[in-house]
């Protein structure tokens, strides 16, 4: 995934505007972003896949 950092002065104006530019210059990107992880890891295929990966591991657990 693409991350990033965001550099800022150890004083409360650099901060908060550092907070400011991104809210105003990310929002959009961050709320498609959201969307999507919450569309992919909601999912209830996805969901029930995680389940049958907990069940099988445990079932080759208990054989070995």
């Amino acid at each position: 995934e693409n991350k990033k950092s965001i550099f800022f002065s150890k004083n409360e104006n650099s901060i908060c505007n550092r907070i400011n530019e991104f809210e105003n210059t990310h929002d959009e990107f961050v709320q498609q972003n959201i969307k999507y992880k919450i569309q992919q890891k909601y999912d209830w295929d996805f969901i029930s896949n995680q389940y049958l990966e907990v069940f099988q591991s445990l079932t080759n657990y208990q054989n070995k």
